[in-house]
């Protein structure tokens, strides 16, 4: 299972933090950095990064508290150097609630549904993709599905798990991403410690 906390010394750089986080469609990963063992970006701007010793079609992350529309969190599979992969992100507040969940293929629309979720605490963004000459795209929000939908034009048949912000550096930011690939007993227990943590057990 690959996963990772963030857990190092502020202002240190994604890259240098795991070496296994590269470059994800086309984004600048040195504006990826590690304040407060949280992964954030450096600056008002958009960027991301895949991990590149998994190819497993999961990608799961903590998105923290928001107060301000303006921050994303996305989760994102079948990613690549220039291909941002499929990804969702919430968006849109009301009443202190986020109320859209909109999926995208390499930065395209690709389906949404109307939510209501608190933007106000954090939630765990899970995505998945099956298949590959009709992909199956499904989305979660601290483990409930809120969307499933299929690619079959030109899909996206593989590539890498990973993530992406955009917004400000002070808000735009993410926790505890993992692949959720269960290896052998080590892997799967920490992969359960990481899953009752997400859900504050």
């Amino acid at each position: 299972m690959a996963s990772d906390a963030f857990t190092n010394t502020d202002g240190t750089a994604l890259s240098t933090h795991n070496a296994n986080w590269g470059q994800l469609g086309g984004y600048v990963l040195a504006d990826l950095t590690i304040v407060s063992n949280q992964v954030r970006i450096a600056a008002w701007g958009e960027s991301g990064a895949r991990y590149t010793a998994s190819s497993i079609d999961l990608s799961q992350a903590v998105q923290e508290a928001v107060s301000e529309v303006n921050h994303h969190t996305h989760v994102c599979v079948r990613a690549s150097a220039s291909v941002k992969g499929y990804h969702f992100k919430l968006l849109e507040i009301s009443g202190g609630n986020w109320t859209t969940l909109t999926a995208y293929k390499d930065g395209a629309w690709l389906g949404a549904t109307t939510v209501s979720i608190s933007a106000g605490v954090t939630h765990t963004l899970k995505i998945t993709a099956s298949g590959t000459s009709t992909v199956t795209i499904k989305c979660y929000v601290d483990n409930t599905e809120y969307l499933s939908l299929t690619d079959s034009a030109t899909p996206l048949g593989t590539g890498n798990p990973g993530f992406i912000l955009d917004g400000e550096s002070i808000e735009a930011k993410a926790d505890d991403w993992t692949d959720g690939a269960a290896g052998g007993g080590g892997a799967a227990a920490v992969f359960m410690h990481h899953q009752n943590m997400m859900a504050g057990n």
